[in-house]
């Protein structure tokens, strides 16, 4: 019998996904580790996790950069590393005063994108949503017919997105 995959729930608050391991700031929240996100290192092994989600979470960190360094180490081989945040074009993205940073289509593309061949991650899937109404629904026309990054390019503050939901493949 395999062993059971380990899940890390990075930011888990107060609704942790079941079956995993949560790590939050807050002692009121389901966390069954107490660590302060913005010190580094996070308190976990190199290579301890199969799935690691970061829902709504990396936006809140000073340094997101090494956030991505700390999932990286953390991830074994394989690992399913989510990520959701706002688009920048978002209101959620700049209507909450502890976002330190607003993300693009194109943030994570480093990680899984490089001329020199040296990601660390495969991208599995990446996705924008939009909220309802008819501006949402002509930015989402726009962003299929025409690109994300055409839609990013001209389009997005006209027509705002809502989230940007990635899954990234740690390399072996």
């Amino acid at each position: 019998m395999a062993d059971k995959p380990t899940i890390l729930n990075v930011g888990c608050g107060p609704v942790k996904i079941p079956g995993s391991i949560g790590v939050d700031f807050d002692p009121k929240s389901t966390a069954d580790v107490i660590h302060d996100l913005d010190a580094y290192p996070w308190p976990f092994a190199d290579q301890s996790f199969d799935r690691i989600v970061c829902a709504h979470v990396l936006e809140h960190l000073q340094l997101p950069y090494k956030a991505m360094q700390e999932l990286t180490r953390i991830a074994r081989p394989g690992c399913l590393v989510e990520i959701a945040t706002p688009h920048y074009s978002s209101p959620d993205s700049w209507g909450d005063i502890t976002h330190y940073m607003h993300y693009s289509m194109k943030t994570w593309e480093p990680y899984y994108q490089r001329k020199d061949g040296k990601e660390t991650f495969d991208l599995v899937s990446k996705r924008l949503t939009f909220s309802r109404g008819l501006p949402s629904l002509v930015g989402r026309a726009i962003a299929a017919v025409f690109g994300l990054a055409f839609y990013e390019k001209y389009c997005c503050f006209v027509f705002r997105a809502g989230n940007m939901e990635f899954v990234l493949r740690r390399k072996g």
